[in-house]
């Protein structure tokens, strides 16, 4: 082909084309891309809680109904509310709700190598609860317990990807209403360093003792959430799954299943994972002793006692002179 031929015929590709664009009005509607629906900004409320006022927060959730509708679901959310008490190296002690409690921001999450979405703090046995928005004392609603994973070493309750807020709306949008409980354990040394049984009858594990405590604050409180008590199902994932093969088991001293709940789910339970006896447990807590100079070889004591040993295990000589009084007058108060 010459190249006016070729000049030709791209003349005619060129008008043929732009005759294609005219003012004319399209005959066939355009469709619609309608704006995505989002949640309203969420609001402070306050409410009678059993004997307690509790502030806490009313969340609008967005979710996609199963006929593919985008609907706006409010649910109440009860965050950071304290289930326990600790000190370092000691089971935690029950805290029952307090008289006047602010439930608007998720609480301290347990000290971990990770990064957490919440700062991290000794201080961090708090549980948080999702409710369909209206609920009352005495409506029985099934309550849901999740126990997060992480290898006893890091998560969170309040981390995003364990929130109820979600499953808690689609529930009360399809008519079956449940109340939804996360919650925090001590996790790595401060929640699992073996402690001799022989001389303390309640031995370790402090992280597992925390579970307890959050199911029997659960128990003992729920109710005047509009849950009911005796219809409670523990959800664990991963090391949260483990907890609770160990939380069936049956202790005739105090005795978990059946009495704080009576149904489980386990999720991912890591069978592969030796599940750790008295004799690893205390193998384990000989080594980190040792690593740490703790480990007296005459008693065989290789407890963790103090933030006085932690500390001075590991500075140097010289800041032990200027730490040590400091240090002594903390674990003093």
């Amino acid at each position: 082909m010459t190249l006016l031929h070729r000049s030709l015929v791209a003349i005619a590709i060129s008008a043929s084309l732009a005759g294609c664009y005219t003012d004319t009005e399209a005959t066939v509607p355009m469709p619609e891309n309608p704006e995505p629906l989002l949640p309203l900004d969420p609001k402070d409320i306050s409410l009678q809680i059993g004997d307690s006022t509790i502030d806490a927060m009313e969340e609008s959730v967005v979710i996609t109904t199963l006929e593919g509708e985008e609907k706006r679901v409010n649910v109440e959310t009860f965050k950071g509310i304290d289930y326990a008490t600790q000190a370092r190296f000691e089971h935690s002690e029950y805290a029952p709700l307090a008289d006047e409690v602010d439930a608007t921001e998720f609480g301290y999450a347990c000290m971990q190598n990770r990064a957490t979405a919440q700062t991290q703090d000794e201080d961090c046995l708090n549980l948080n609860i999702w409710r369909p928005a209206g609920a009352d004392a005495g409506e029985d609603l099934p309550v849901y317990v999740f126990i997060h994973g992480g290898d006893f070493e890091y998560g969170s309750g309040s981390e995003a990807l364990v929130h109820g807020d979600t499953v808690v709306a689609q529930g009360s949008d399809d008519g079956k209403p449940f109340i939804y409980v996360s919650l925090n354990y001590r996790l790595g040394l401060l929640g699992s360093h073996w402690v001799d049984g022989k001389t303390n009858p309640e031995g370790g594990n402090f992280g597992l003792g925390d579970q307890k405590n959050a199911l029997k604050w659960i128990n003992e409180n729920i109710y005047h959430f509009g849950g009911d008590e005796t219809n409670v199902t523990v959800v664990g994932q991963g090391a949260g799954a483990m907890s609770l093969g160990i939380l069936q088991q049956d202790d005739n001293k105090a005795p978990i299943a059946n009495k704080y709940f009576d149904k489980a789910i386990m999720q991912s339970n890591p069978y592969g994972f030796e599940y750790k006896g008295y004799s690893a447990a205390e193998s384990i807590a000989t080594t980190v002793c040792e690593e740490l100079g703790l480990y007296d070889i005459e008693t065989g004591d290789n407890t963790l006692k103090s933030t006085l040993n932690l500390v001075l295990a590991i500075v140097p000589d010289d800041v032990k002179e200027i730490l040590e009084p400091i240090i002594e007058q903390m674990d003093d108060e």
